[in-house]
C-alpha cells in the first residue's frame, strides 16, 4: 500500500503465463486492481480492475486472441481488516470468474464459425502442404536451370 494524505492506496497484481511449444500455443492472464480508502470510513470504497487475456496459436499460421475488460465494484467493509480483505478477495474472484466464463463462451461460439474460417483449409489432396522449399520439384528444377544457364553462359557446358 501507499499513503496518499490520509488515504491508503493498495494495488494488487495477478499474472500467469503458460507456453506449450508442443501444442503451438502460449497465453497469459493479468489483472491489476486498485483501491483507495481511509480505514474505518463510513461510505463504501471503489475497487477497480483491468483484466487482460492474451493467447497466440501458431501451427501453420498465426492466430492472436486478446481480450480486455475494465471493471469496478464497491467494497462495503472498511472497519475490520480481516473482513475487509475477505470482501476484496471475494469481489476480485467474482469479477475474474465472470471474465473467465465470458471469455470461454466467446471461444466456444467463435470455434463454430470465425475460428474455423481463419484456419488454413486442406488442399484437394487432403494432405498438408510442406512449406520447406527443398521438398518441391519446382525449386529443384529452378536450381538445375540456373546451374545449366550459368554453365552455358560461362562456356562450361560439355554438350
Amino acid at each position: 500500500g501507499k499513503d496518499i494524505g490520509d488515504d491508503i492506496e493498495l494495488r494488487i497484481i495477478l499474472a500467469s503465463k503458460r507456453i506449450r511449444r508442443a501444442g503451438f500455443w502460449a497465453g497469459n492472464w493479468t489483472s491489476q486492481w486498485r483501491i483507495v480508502f481511509v480505514p474505518e470510513q463510513k461510505e463504501p470504497v471503489i475497487l477497480g480492475g483491468v483484466l487482460e487475456f492474451k493467447t497466440h496459436y501458431a501451427e501453420d499460421g498465426n492466430i492472436h486472441f486478446n481480450r480486455k475488460a475494465i471493471k469496478k465494484t464497491k467494497i462495503h467493509e472498511t472497519a475490520d481488516p480481516e473482513r475487509w480483505a475477505k470482501e476484496v478477495v471475494a469481489a476480485m474472484k467474482k469479477i475474474e470468474d465472470e471474465f473467465h466464463q465470458a471469455t470461454e463462451d466467446i471461444c466456444i461460439n467463435m470455434g463454430a464459425g470465425a475460428l474455423k474460417a481463419m484456419r488454413r483449409v486442406l488442399p484437394l489432396s487432403k494432405e498438408r502442404f510442406d512449406w520447406r522449399p527443398i521438398r518441391h520439384s519446382l525449386v529443384r528444377d529452378m536450381k538445375n536451370v540456373e546451374t545449366k544457364e550459368f554453365r552455358i553462359t560461362h562456356g562450361l557446358d560439355d554438350e
